[in-house]
C-alpha cells in the first residue's frame, strides 16, 4: 500500500507560493533597483509676461546618495541663465537647484526641456511649458541719470496709453532703495486742466536699486490719458529728467502714512515737472 505524503491542498499552496516568488523575481529583473522611481522635475510659473524673469527649479529623485547629476537645459524661446547644471543629491537621493528663465516678449507657449544622466539614475527627461504674453511698457523705462530728493507728499505724473490693453504691473526704476506707494488713476477735466481722479490700481512697493514692478489685479484699459501717482516714505532719492518736462499735480499737505485714497483730493497744478522713471506694463 502506497503512503500519501501531504495533502492536495498543501501541494496547491506550494505551487502558488512558487509562482508568486517567480513573478517577483521577474519584476525585479525587469525594473532593477529603481529607488522607488527615478524622476526629474521642472517647476516654474505657468504663465509669464514678456521680459519677466522667474525661477526655474530642477529637482531630482531616485539617484544614488550624494551623487552628482548632470542636467542639460534648453528653451524654445526666452533665455536661461545656464544651459547646464549639476544637482548634488542628499542621503536619500534627492536634490534640487535653480536657474533663472527670462521670458521672450511674445504671445505663445515656451517649452523648457531638461535631460539628466547619472550612473544609478540612468537617463531621464522632463518638460515644462509656460504660457507667455506679449506686453508693452508705457512710460519711462530707460534709467534717468539725474536724481533729486523727493519728499513724502503726493505727486502725480500724466501718462498716455496709445492702445487698449490689460494692466498687469506698475513700475519704478529707482536709483537707490526706498519705499513708495504707487497708483494708477483715471483722468478727469477740472477748472485748471486735467487732473487724476479715481484709483484703478495701487499698492506699496519696497524699491531696490534698478527695475521694480508691482503686480496688480488685471484691468482692461482703453487708450487715453491716465496718471501715475506716488508718495514716498520720507525723503527719497528719485530719478528726474531735467530736459523733458511735463505738467503734473502735487499736494504738499500730504504724507506717506495716508496711502493712496479711492478718489484723490484736489491737487495743485504744477508746471515744468521733470519726468520720472515711472511706467505701467500692459498685456496686448
Amino acid at each position: 500500500m502506497r503512503r500519501q505524503i501531504g495533502s492536495p491542498r498543501a501541494a496547491n499552496a506550494a505551487r502558488i507560493l512558487s509562482l508568486t516568488l517567480l513573478a517577483f523575481g521577474l519584476l525585479a529583473s525587469c525594473f532593477g533597483d529603481n529607488q522607488g522611481g527615478a524622476a526629474l522635475r521642472l517647476s516654474a510659473p505657468d504663465e509669464l509676461d514678456g521680459g519677466d524673469t522667474a525661477e526655474l527649479t530642477i529637482s531630482v529623485d531616485g539617484a544614488a546618495n550624494n551623487e552628482e547629476v548632470n542636467v542639460e537645459l534648453s528653451a524654445s524661446t526666452g533665455t536661461l541663465s545656464s544651459a547646464g547644471v549639476v544637482v548634488v543629491t542628499d542621503a536619500q537621493g534627492h536634490g534640487s537647484v535653480s536657474v533663472q528663465y527670462t521670458a521672450a516678449n511674445e504671445t505663445g507657449p515656451a517649452t523648457i526641456n531638461a535631460a539628466a544622466s547619472a550612473p544609478r539614475l540612468g537617463t531621464v527627461g522632463a518638460t515644462k511649458q509656460i504660457k507667455l504674453y506679449e506686453v508693452t511698457r508705457v512710460g519711462n523705462v530707460t534709467p534717468i541719470t539725474n536724481t533729486v530728493k523727493e519728499q513724502d507728499y503726493l505727486t502725480a505724473f500724466p501718462i498716455n496709453i496709445p492702445t487698449n490693453g490689460t494692466l498687469r504691473k506698475l513700475g519704478v526704476v529707482a536709483p537707490e532703495p526706498a519705499t513708495v506707494v504707487i497708483g494708477l488713476y483715471d483722468n478727469t477735466p477740472s477748472i485748471d486742466g486735467d487732473t487724476p481722479n479715481a484709483a484703478l490700481a495701487r499698492g506699496e512697493l519696497s524699491l531696490a536699486a534698478g527695475v521694480n514692478e508691482l503686480i496688480v489685479e488685471p484691468r482692461a484699459l482703453s487708450a487715453g490719458k491716465y496718471w501715475i501717482v506716488v508718495t514716498y516714505n520720507g525723503e527719497a532719492t528719485t530719478a528726474r529728467d531735467a530736459i523733458n518736462l511735463v505738467t503734473g499735480r502735487t499736494l504738499t499737505d500730504y504724507s506717506f502714512g495716508r496711502g493712496l485714497p479711492d478718489t484723490l483730493p484736489s491737487m495743485n497744478l504744477t508746471t515744468n515737472m521733470g519726468e520720472r522713471n515711472l511706467y505701467i506694463v500692459l498685456r496686448r
